[in-house]
């Protein structure tokens, strides 16, 4: 062992690095292991939201619960009304109440969106080029001036 001595700290460190613990090797490759699967299991679970459209994937729960009625409006561009979600969530138990009417009120915003989104001017082609037209008269009109 080489010895350090100073005044103030004296400390002894060993020359050859000690050979791992088996137990705790295991245990750390098993945790590691573990962290790999939950990895996978993650990016496998974000790559299956992002094959569906915005609401698709709230349209295919409600109808996998069996309120496909609540899931018709969205796909026919509609938003579901209170009146309705009031009649399908009625015979729920209060949680799965609640996640009826969060999934359905993500819906809605989704359809919100989306006529918002189509509602958005689009510029007229003419507005465009309407400048450029107006360049190529200017130099055209100097042109003939400095001739």
């Amino acid at each position: 062992m080489l010895k350090l001595e100073s005044p103030e700290v004296r400390m002894s460190l060993p020359l050859e690095p000690r050979a791992p613990d088996p137990t705790t090797l295991a245990a750390y490759w098993a945790e590691y292991e573990d962290l790999c699967r939950q990895i996978s299991t993650a990016q496998h679970n974000e790559d299956d939201e992002n094959l569906y459209e915005e609401g698709e994937l709230e349209a295919e729960w409600l109808q996998a619960a069996g309120l496909a009625s609540l899931a018709a409006p969205f796909q026919d561009g509609q938003e579901v009304t209170e009146a309705q979600l009031g009649e399908a969530v009625r015979p729920l138990p209060r949680e799965q109440a609640a996640a009826v009417r969060r999934r359905v009120r993500r819906l809605n915003r989704t359809v919100r969106r989306k006529r918002a989104a189509s509602r958005a001017k689009k510029p007229d082609i003419r507005d465009v080029f309407r400048d450029l037209e107006t360049f190529k008269a200017l130099t055209a009109d100097l042109r003939w001036k400095i001739l």
